[in-house]
């Protein structure tokens, strides 16, 4: 595969405890508050201990991405990730806990298939199959949720779910994709145009990948829906670069039932 740096120019654990001990330029560091645009939103820090096991799982889930590139967007984003669960605790009050969570202690997973149906609930209800997608028609249309309504990030009624958005990949040799657009709480946010062709490979040699150029940080209880705008037809597979923030008991659930 071609390409211009050999290793990821950041490491995840340096960008994080710089964030948690002041802030990093653009990303100021508060207490028990997070700061989106103009607004404020409260939030519930977690123990130290909650941090370092959070600090160790970003490490593993960021070297294990091969790709450089996919390496520094997690890099990057992960202040806002460690944000969305201090977000989302202020609701669940029970920490992070990680992979080995139970009950009410918040777990990260990459988004999935199932994080993107409508309406609230994990999985939503007709979430997509799977990321494949084959646009017969130019223009803008709707992505997820695929048929109707929006993505509710509640449980059972309850803000117990929350979801942030780094960028996007589309390993297909012709990504059908040239523009990317969040509604967030029915408030169309300027579409972003993706550059795809600005990669150094085409066809096979090299996965196009795309960094938002500010992450999308869909707080617990908000609803959402991400529309795109087809250039050309044929198969496509944008999926997201991005992570869900949910309790243990609802992925358990999830799987176990």
């Amino acid at each position: 595969m071609v390409q211009t740096f050999v290793a990821p120019e950041q490491r995840v654990e340096d960008v994080l405890r710089r964030y948690k001990q002041g802030g990093i330029p653009g990303m100021q560091y508060q207490p028990n508050v997070i700061t989106i645009g103009p607004k404020t939103y409260s939030a519930q820090d977690t123990d130290p201990g909650d941090f370092e096991t959070f600090v160790q799982e970003m490490a593993i889930i960021t070297k294990r991405q091969r790709h450089p590139m996919v390496a520094d967007i997690l890099a990057r984003g992960a202040p806002r990730l460690w944000d969305l669960v201090r977000m989302v605790n202020h609701e669940t009050k029970n920490g992070y806990g990680g992979i080995a969570s139970r009950g009410d202690k918040l777990v990260i997973n990459p988004l999935e298939v199932r994080d993107l149906g409508r309406a609230g609930g994990f999985p939503g209800t007709a979430a997509p199959n799977d990321w494949l997608e084959t646009p017969t028609a130019l223009g803008p249309a709707r992505l997820w949720p695929p048929t109707s309504g929006t993505i509710d990030l509640t449980i059972s009624s309850l803000a117990v779910l929350g979801h942030v958005y780094f960028g996007f990949v589309d390993p297909v040799p012709d990504p059908k994709v040239s523009g990317i657009q969040l509604i967030l709480d029915s408030d169309p946010w300027p579409e972003e145009v993706v550059d795809w062709n600005w990669r150094e490979a085409t066809g096979d040699n090299e996965n196009p990948v795309y960094e938002l150029r500010a992450p999308w940080l869909l707080r617990n209880g908000a609803s959402y829906r991400v529309n795109v705008r087809y250039y050309t037809t044929g198969e496509d597979r944008l999926q997201p670069i991005g992570f869900s923030v949910k309790r243990a008991r609802d992925i358990i659930a999830s799987l176990a039932s």
